[in-house]
């Protein structure tokens, strides 16, 4: 609490708020069940992609810059794409928290067969999909010019 003593003015303070309670659904049994899968997904999809990501965001973020000098629809769809590309996931909330995989999260320092086939598809899920969102993302850069 003693830390938001310290925030702007407007800065939510959860402490002083009541309603920012009834605005945040937090399941700790749902949160409980999928942390390791969480974890995992996290890991494969940035730590381990780092590099690139942000070669793709960066792609991004220069074709954004393009645009706003020289606007053009098509390029902007090309840098929705590449944005919905970077945020995408290879499984759903659902999934995540469903017996089949996060089963196979739950056998503790050992990586079982189905964990360590789970985190292959999804480092290759995350190259992949940053790969076309840089290409698209430069594809718009190069429209935007």
């Amino acid at each position: 609490p003693a830390v938001y003593e310290k925030a702007p003015a407007d800065y939510p303070n959860p402490f002083k708020d009541p309603s920012l309670g009834a605005r945040v659904k937090f399941d700790v049994n749902i949160s409980e069940k999928r942390t390791a899968v969480v974890d995992a997904l996290f890991d494969q999809l940035i730590t381990f992609q780092l590099d690139n990501l942000k070669n793709a965001t960066k792609a991004v973020h220069e074709a954004e810059a393009a645009l706003a000098k020289k606007d053009n629809a098509e390029a902007r769809a090309l840098v929705k794409e590449a944005r919905d590309l970077i945020a995408a996931m290879p499984i759903t909330e659902e999934q995540a928290s469903s017996p089949e995989i996060a089963g196979a999260f739950s056998g503790g320092k050992q990586k079982g067969a189905r964990q360590a086939e789970l985190e292959q598809q999804w480092a290759a899920f995350a190259r992949e999909r940053y790969a076309q969102a840089q290409a698209k993302a430069e594809q718009a850069l190069k429209l935007a010019r």
